[in-house]
């Protein structure tokens, strides 16, 4: 599965707006109110449509009347919240090979959330479950199912996020199906139990098998791909926990690593063993060659700014069959895309920077976030330095470089930049 158009109509703070998705990483950016965490609970309506078709394994997640569109009517000395419908969402993509269009739509007030269009997108789906369950068809004819996941702000966390997981169908746990392997991917909780329990079960296989398993290997070239440092891992049955081994710091339990290692080796544990599950007929490749969509709010979560330089990076090589949609604040983060993989949410729209990738932070910060990159009293003392070079104050503007130079480093573009001024500008004696 791929989305390369997404449009939104009513939907929660959005009137209307359109993205024409990039098929391999979108970075969402805006201040805090603007809608980020809202295009991917659109998303993940959009996507979770797959189980329209899919039966038994999740539940499609819908559009709740509370997210449909208020417009606020002022009336003398109060307001009034009128709800604004259609509340749409439309997807345009690529399912299985195939050009779909699909949405799903709450038509006016009073009525339940209904499909349109989606009929092509069902049947999709329940071909593909038909099969891999239809035991006259050996292996499934090596179906390659998509690999559909979300994973919100509170991943880190034992707490239900904030679109409510709800009641479906059950997996057979008595049956495992590679079906199996959605359950829950639309609503992430920790899935650190789901982990271990995964990874016993592998080195439990390992054990009889005398061979390591497929697995284990994907697991593995996944994880020194995507936690900075790691070497290899195994499992102590003894002490109920992973042991990750690192260059620097050795082997250190699972437990007692940074949130941010946790988060990160959790959340690339989790698509690795979905993968593997999904698609096993991919062997070693299942990482690499699995399809689908992932979506990720706030990516820079947890991670020191040296390893938001590179997660971008990571995941594209770790996971290239891959379309990541993911929210950020961090200006390591946007400064690593390129720029059609940018996307500025702004009161009139939606566009992307002319620059992005390869700028440092304080650009970043300055051309494309329109935020200060330093505190407003050093801020003034530049500006008061520009000026005084601009009134040919050349002897007050050394002085204040020399009282900078200290608090912003001799070598700072800007005081650098004055210093050119003043020696192009400064009349020879």
């Amino acid at each position: 599965m791929r989305i390369d158009r997404l449009t939104i109509q009513n939907f929660k703070r959005f009137d209307r707006r359109e993205f024409n998705l990039n098929p391999s990483f979108n970075l969402i950016v805006g201040d805090n109110g603007a809608g980020k965490t809202s295009v991917l609970d659109a998303l993940i309506i959009a996507v979770g449509s797959w189980f329209l078709g899919l039966k038994g394994y999740s539940s499609p997640p819908g559009i709740d009347s509370d997210e449909v569109r208020v417009f606020a009517k002022p009336y003398r000395d109060r307001f009034f919240f009128e709800p604004q419908y259609p509340c749409r969402i439309e997807a345009e993509g690529i399912v299985m090979g195939k050009k779909v269009v699909w949405a799903r739509e709450i038509p006016s007030a009073g009525r339940n959330i209904t499909t349109k269009n989606a009929q092509a997108l069902s049947e999709i789906a329940h071909s593909a479950q038909a099969n891999v369950q239809d035991e006259s068809l050996q292996n499934g004819q090596d179906t390659t199912l998509p690999l559909l996941c979300s994973y919100g702000a509170e991943r880190l966390w034992f707490e239900t996020g904030h679109r409510t997981k709800k009641a479906s169908a059950a997996t057979p746990r008595q049956s495992p199906s590679r079906l199996g392997a959605y359950e829950d991917c639309l609503y992430f909780e920790i899935q650190e139990s789901l982990l271990l329990k995964w990874i016993r079960a592998e080195i439990s296989k390992t054990d009889q098998l005398g061979q390591e398993t497929v697995g284990r290997r994907i697991l593995r070239d996944a994880i020194t791909n995507c936690v900075e440092g790691a070497k290899n891992f195994y499992y102590d049955p003894e002490l109920e926990d992973i042991i990750v081994i690192f260059e620097e710091s050795g082997a250190q339990l699972f437990r007692n690593l940074s949130d941010g290692q946790r988060m990160m080796l959790t959340m690339i544990g989790d698509l690795s063993r979905r993968a593997a599950s999904l698609n096993p007929h991919l062997e070693e490749d299942a990482i690499k060659k699995t399809p689908g969509v992932v979506l990720i709010d706030e990516l820079d979560l947890h991670l020191h700014p040296t390893w938001q330089r590179r997660v971008i990076a990571d995941l594209k090589r770790t996971f290239p069959a891959i379309q990541f949609i993911a929210t950020t604040h961090s200006p390591q983060l946007i400064g690593e895309a390129n720029p059609e993989e940018v996307f500025l949410l702004e009161p009139d729209g939606v566009k992307h920077p002319e620059r992005s990738f390869g700028m440092d932070s304080n650009r970043v910060l300055r051309e494309i976030m329109n935020t200060v990159d330093m505190d407003s009293t050093t801020r003034e003392k530049l500006e008061t330095l520009s000026r005084q070079i601009d009134d040919e104050k050349f002897d007050a503007a050394r002085e204040l470089i020399r009282e900078l130079s200290p608090q912003i480093g001799e070598d700072s573009p800007d005081l650098i930049r004055a210093q050119s001024l003043i020696e192009l500008l400064e009349p020879a004696s």
